[in-house]
C-alpha cells in the first residue's frame, strides 16, 4: 500500500498513518458497524497524549481526530468542549489556520449554518457562531460572518448573557459591518456593545 501510494505514514511527533483519500472513503463506506469503530478511536485518542509544542496542524492531529470521532458519534455537547479547550488557541492564536477552523466548527452544525448547532447549552450555541463567525471574517468573508454573529448576539440576549451581548455586538460590528461599509449599523451595534459593557 506504501509503495502505491494507498497508505502514508509519518513519524513526526506521533507514528501517524493515513490512507489516500479514495482509499479512505471506499474503506469508511464499507464499515459494518461505523459507530462502535468511532467509539473505539475515540477510547483510542483519549489516551494519546497532548501536544506539548504546536509548531504545524499536525502536531494536532490526535486532538483532530478525537474531535471528529466525538462528532461522527453525535456526541457535539462533548466535542465543543474539547474543541474549545485544546484546539481553539492553537489553531487560532499560534497557526492562524482559519479555513480549517471553518471546516472542524461545520461539524456541529450538521443541518448547516441556516440552523443552529447541535448543543444542548445556548452559552455553547452562542459561543459556537461567534467562532464561526470571527473565522469567516478573518478568512476574507465579513458579509458571511454577519447573519453568525447577529444570532449569537439573538441568543444572548435572549438569555440574559450581557456579557455575550457586548462581546458579539463588538465583534459584529469590527469584523463584519465595517469591512462591508455597514458604517451606521456598526456605529449602532458598537454603541449598544459600550451600554451593556457599562452595566457590566
Amino acid at each position: 500500500l506504501e509503495q502505491r501510494g494507498l497508505l502514508n505514514r509519518s513519524f513526526s511527533t506521533v507514528p501517524m498513518f493515513d490512507l489516500h483519500p479514495i482509499t479512505r472513503r471506499y474503506a469508511y463506506e464499507h464499515l459494518a458497524d461505523r459507530k462502535t469503530v468511532h467509539i473505539q478511536l475515540i477510547n483510542y485518542y483519549k489516551t494519546v497524549s497532548k501536544a506539548q509544542n504546536v509548531n504545524s496542524i499536525v502536531d494536532l492531529w490526535p486532538t483532530i481526530e478525537l474531535y471528529h470521532n466525538m462528532n461522527r458519534t453525535e456526541r457535539y455537547n462533548e466535542a465543543v468542549i474539547l474543541f474549545s479547550n485544546q484546539l481553539v488557541h492553537p489553531l487560532f492564536n499560534q497557526l492562524g489556520v482559519y479555513q480549517q477552523i471553518i471546516e472542524l466548527l461545520h461539524a456541529l452544525f450538521p443541518e448547516g449554518e441556516d440552523k443552529l448547532p447541535h448543543l444542548n447549552d445556548e452559552a455553547w450555541q452562542a459561543w459556537a457562531l461567534n467562532e464561526l463567525a470571527l473565522n469567516y471574517s478573518l478568512s476574507g468573508r465579513p458579509g458571511a460572518a454577519v447573519r453568525l454573529f447577529q444570532k449569537s448576539n439573538e441568543i444572548d440576549e435572549r438569555r440574559g448573557a450581557k456579557k455575550g451581548m457586548s462581546i458579539s455586538l463588538g465583534n459584529l460590528a469590527y469584523m463584519a459591518q465595517i469591512p462591508i461599509g455597514a458604517l451606521a449599523e456598526a456605529a449602532e451595534n458598537l454603541h449598544r456593545s459600550i451600554y451593556f459593557s457599562n452595566e457590566i
